[in-house]
């Protein structure tokens, strides 16, 4: 738990210097909530030579608490010997304090949003406008967790590549986990794009598209194989 090197982002969040945590234990960071069985279950997984995915509420030097998510990898030498560990971190604060304030403002949100549809058009397209702002933010927190994991996958990947050639399963884990991310990304995207825009009835809708879609997640499932055959690509 000796640190040995921090990067000057980490410096940045934690408000330290590098001469005051290099040669410290990483305890000097340590939040109190953070239980000791905490701590004694990630030491556990790291010195079975495991690495360790997780999130770590830690405080800095003017005694203010902030969250980072990321990964611990064990360095191992020629002999196979455990000479140390590396964190990927990244800051997810916002994320952490947007979870707690989240309910309330989809809550104010649905209450303003009821009360716009009760007065004229005019009126609606000027609180809209208001509400732009508090809107766009909720969802930029909401981006934050895919882009922060895509960004930590990209990190660790580096970091193997530097070292060694991926295997395969890895690849594919990597492959399926960046794609998730990217979907919710997307469906965030989606349901931002709608949240003001009053759908028309007669929108033609692709149903031999859904069932595509819908056919490629159950055959995620090795077991199960499903085949559609395109009579007409109907629009009802």
């Amino acid at each position: 738990g000796i640190i040995t090197y921090v990067s000057e982002a980490y410096c940045e969040l934690s408000g330290y210097k590098k001469e005051d945590l290099i040669g410290k234990s990483q305890n000097i960071v340590r939040h109190p909530d953070m239980s000791k069985s905490f701590f004694k279950n990630l030491w556990s997984e790291l010195l079975k030579g495991n690495s360790w995915e997780g999130e770590i509420k830690n405080m800095d030097k003017n005694e203010n608490s902030y969250w980072i998510r990321g990964r611990i990898i064990p360095i191992i030498n020629c002999d196979k010997i455990i000479i140390g560990y590396r964190a990927i971190m990244v800051n997810v604060t916002d994320e952490k304090q947007l979870s707690k304030v989240n309910s309330i403002l989809k809550d104010d949100l649905s209450l303003k949003l009821n009360e716009i549809k009760t007065k004229d058009r005019f009126k609606m397209n000027e609180s809209k406008i208001e509400l732009m702002s508090k809107v766009l933010d909720a969802f930029s927190n909401e981006w934050k967790k895919p882009i922060s994991n895509l960004s930590l996958k990209l990190l660790d990947l580096e970091t193997r590549i530097s070292k060694e050639i991926p295997s395969k399963e890895y690849l594919k884990l990597f492959t399926k986990e960046s794609s998730q991310n990217i979907k919710n990304l997307s469906m965030n995207l989606n349901d931002f794009r709608h949240i003001f825009h009053n759908k028309n009835i007669n929108e033609k809708y692709n149903v031999y598209n859904e069932l595509e879609n819908a056919i490629a997640l159950i055959e995620e499932k090795e077991e199960i194989t499903l085949d559609l055959t395109e009579i007409g690509r109907a629009h009802v």
